[in-house]
């Protein structure tokens, strides 16, 4: 009898679930099935990938064995601990050190990677359906907003960063999120305020992303007509952006003991790097030795220039300046050696490069490919915007991420992961490019033969 009751009690709870879930199914649309389909499908990729398909348990080295022992020595309480500072933005490894805590009350310390890992899926997955929003802004027909989400969710380099512990899985997915709350919500100052913290997050983990405030401030404010309530907002999203700049800022210098003053430690040495194309770099400080190599310089040692060695820290960035400027100064062609290096964030070996991760080679240069035709395709925009047939600020605000990663990347040293952050942008832009395709079929073709002889060159 119990036996009965209990299959009779289960069979009516099974009952009323299946009648709520078909009425939640019924109540949605083809599209919102679809998007909740692609968000499921995405987070199980690269769950699937990141913790069976690659060996992550080993990725805790260089870059990311950085940011991790900075994420404990901060959890440990040594806060200032010079490695906190000097290599790397410090703002991933307070995060990571924020995590352990809570890990240690749940008594979930001993699986804080894999947990680590697992939050970076979901930021990430969360992430698409922002990018699914946005691109209702920008792209009318609803088929190809659908595309363009399930390309992006499926994008290689996005889905194998995941098993990294990197500041990327971090900036990249708040740099999606503020853009799809701004073109959304750009009337409302509360929103705009929550997107400015928002994208300050992203900002602090990666600075090099740091100039796409400016275009996000400009769309705000001229989004329609610019008034004073347009203004406001932009003032708003700004001071949002600045509580949280200003409030890392101020924790790295108390860490530094007033040394580190921004948000990263290492914009000199970076800037150095770029322009004097230094292979490796070795800093010999009181006590310590810390030793950067451009990977990108190590895959093409044709394009260095030197080695460096000095005593100063990596953080004494007046020091890296100066020795940068000097190197522009003592070559009157920098300008046409930066221009022709920016191949390297299609080209250069991918740090980290690891193939131990599956069908790594294949897809990452078939990714390569296409992120380059991506990105020449930008000019495309041209006769869009000269004929009218998209709304110009919306597209000049998404055409900027791309362009301001590459001059970030053309200032200071280039590599294929510092232009992971414009990629959600670039497939924007080409699937914008193709809802009007049809008006454009003579230029297509022509406009694709050069991007293609200009690619042989590249790649």
């Amino acid at each position: 009898m119990l036996l009965l009751h209990i299959n009779k009690q289960w069979s009516q709870e099974k009952d009323f679930f299946h009648t709520i879930i078909s009425k939640m199914l019924k109540n949605l649309s083809q599209t919102q099935i679809y998007l909740i389909f692609i968000l499921l499908t995405s987070f199980a990729a690269k769950f699937i990938y990141a913790f069976y398909f690659t060996d992550y348990k080993n990725y805790i080295f260089s870059d990311m064995a950085g940011y991790w022992n900075n994420g404990l020595t901060r959890f440990n309480g040594d806060i200032y601990n010079i490695g906190l500072y000097t290599l790397f933005a410090s703002f991933y490894s307070f995060c990571l050190a924020e995590l352990f805590k809570i890990l240690t009350y749940l008594n979930l310390f001993n699986n804080k990677l894999e947990i680590a890992i697992l939050l970076q899926i979901v930021f990430g997955t969360v992430s698409v359906f922002f990018l699914y929003l946005a691109s209702t802004h920008i792209i009318k027909n609803k088929k190809l907003c659908l595309l363009v989400t399930f390309f992006y969710a499926f994008a290689y380099p996005i889905i194998y960063l995941n098993a990294f512990i990197m500041a990327e899985n971090l900036s990249i997915p708040m740099t999606i999120i503020s853009l799809g709350l701004i073109l959304t919500f750009y009337k409302d100052g509360y929103i705009m305020f929550l997107a400015g913290l928002i994208l300050a997050a992203g900002v602090a983990a990666r600075p090099s992303t740091g100039l796409v405030l400016f275009p996000y401030i400009l769309y705000i404010a001229f989004a329609e007509r610019f008034s004073t309530k347009s203004l406001r907002n932009a003032i708003i999203f700004s001071l949002g952006f600045v509580l949280v700049t200003g409030l890392v800022v101020m924790e790295i210098s108390k860490n530094s003991r007033g040394e580190v003053k921004s948000l990263s430690g290492n914009a000199g040495s970076q800037f150095f790097i770029g322009q004097c194309k230094a292979q490796l770099v070795h800093c010999n400080p009181p006590g310590y030795h810390f030793e950067v190599g451009d990977p990108g310089l190590l895959g093409h040692p044709e394009w260095a220039r030197m080695n460096f060695e000095t005593t100063h820290p990596f953080h004494d960035q007046k020091y890296f300046f100066e020795r940068g400027l000097q190197c522009i100064r003592l070559n009157p062609n920098i300008w046409l050696d930066d221009f022709i290096c920016l191949k390297g964030i299609f080209s250069k070996t991918l740090f980290p490069s690891m193939l131990s991760a599956r069908w790594f080679e294949p897809l990452i240069k078939i990714s390569n490919f296409i992120i380059l035709f991506m990105t020449l395709s930008i000019g495309f925009l041209f006769f869009l915007i000269k004929d009218k047939r998209v709304e110009i600020k919306k597209v000049l605000l998404i055409a900027s991420i791309p362009l301001l990663i590459i001059l970030t990347n053309y200032i200071f040293a280039e590599e294929q992961r510092y232009y992971f952050p414009a990629y959600f942008a670039l497939y924007l832009i080409f699937f914008t490019i193709l809802d009007h395709i049809k008006y454009y079929y003579r230029e297509a073709m022509i406009y694709s033969v050069l991007a293609l002889i200009a690619m042989s060159y590249i790649l």
